[in-house]
């Protein structure tokens, strides 16, 4: 059971056990909550109830009490790295920063997600060692989609002063972002000051996650 089917990592995850199970001669059945605590408890209720032989699950709240579905047999595996997503958001923060950015604003995802609030704490704790502001006015919540991203780009645009630079959550929310920003004419990698509504041919580039 994963979050979102769709994001790269998710996907080659299901992919990966989908593979291992068949050598093992397992039928493998992938559900997704889509961020959703109330559908992922849901998943895992109907799944238990088809009498699976076990169940891995991303979860979106890995502290959630999993006691309900093993009592009834159901052997539960949570898939959960805490460290990489504090610890990735502070190295790409440091990152921005080490290329003279002072001004790096946070597009995450809906407030309630366990990974949104590691990716805020990996950010606002590299800028405030910098000496940098970290304030919420600096910080968008956006679901976790190209569509999320894509909506996003005004609120990050409309900040004052502008940011330099943007630390975002996925790489699915990273191509909305991309293509809102291409067509307000906001080149990347640059500094955005006041895009102009003209196109301008932008440079080919990786979006820093």
């Amino acid at each position: 059971m994963v979050p979102d089917i769709v994001m790269p990592y998710f996907g080659r995850l299901a992919q990966a056990i989908s593979s291992l199970a068949f050598t093992q001669g397992l039928e493998l059945l992938v559900a997704t909550t889509d961020w959703d605590l109330a559908k992922e408890q849901a998943n895992l209720r109907a799944l238990v109830e088809r009498r699976v032989e076990g169940i891995i699950v991303v979860s979106v709240d890995r502290h959630q009490d999993f006691g309900p579905y093993t009592a009834m047999g159901t052997p539960i595996v949570v898939v959960d790295r805490p460290e990489f997503a504090v610890r990735g958001s502070a190295l790409v923060t440091q990152h921005l920063i080490s290329h003279g950015h002072k001004k790096i604003a946070l597009l995450g995802g809906p407030e309630g997600i366990v990974s949104t609030q590691r990716r805020y704490e990996g950010w606002r704790d590299v800028m405030a060692e910098n000496h940098l502001h970290s304030g919420d006015d600096y910080v968008v919540a956006a679901p976790l989609t190209e569509p999320g991203g894509y909506d996003a780009v005004e609120q990050l645009l409309a900040m004052d002063p502008a940011p330099t630079a943007a630390l975002v959550a996925t790489d699915v929310q990273a191509f909305g972002v991309l293509r809102r920003l291409y067509e307000r004419g906001v080149a990347v990698p640059a500094i955005w000051h006041s895009p102009s509504p003209t196109r301008q041919n932008l440079p080919s580039s990786q979006c820093p996650r």
